[in-house]
């Protein structure tokens, strides 16, 4: 197995690749670093539209993005000053993996599905919306921060 890894000019993005010996392509992984603030959503944006040109789950992948770093600022100390995010991308061959870093907060990631009552909430709507398009998702803790993580397969 070879590792690859390299660092954007901006030193904000990562690339790691691991290639299988017999695998038809390799896996790749991708980070961004964003300041944890609602105006750097379309960055996050940005990078995940630009890694994934002609993936038939582009546009739920992007949406997805949005969704997970836009609840990360909002819920979590990522949203304090000098907080961060971390946006990871995994693309392998059938499917990619989304995971947005957090730096936690004293809240658990809850899902809050809408109800006939209530057919036009305002918000909270953000892992009602990954549950809906991504093929599976969860979180888990990592240190002080968690992963929220969404898979999507072609």
């Amino acid at each position: 197995m070879v590792i690859i890894v390299s660092w954007g000019p901006s030193g904000g993005t990562a690339t790691a690749s691991r290639r299988v010996i017999g695998a038809e392509r390799p896996v790749q992984r991708y980070l961004r670093v964003v300041r944890g603030a609602p105006e750097n959503v379309p960055a996050a944006r940005a990078f995940t539209s630009a890694l994934l040109p002609d993936h038939p789950r582009r546009d739920d992948v992007i949406l997805a993005t949005s969704e997970l770093v836009t609840n990360a600022t909002r819920h979590t100390r990522s949203g304090d000053a000098g907080g961060t995010v971390v946006v990871e991308l995994i693309t392998y061959v059938g499917g990619v993996r989304l995971a947005v870093i957090d730096q936690g907060s004293g809240q658990e990631p809850h899902f809050v599905p809408l109800t006939d009552e209530e057919p036009a909430r305002n918000g909270g709507l953000g892992l009602v919306t990954i549950d809906a398009v991504a093929c599976r998702w969860g979180w888990y803790h990592l240190g002080q921060g968690r992963v929220v993580w969404a898979e999507f397969t072609a």
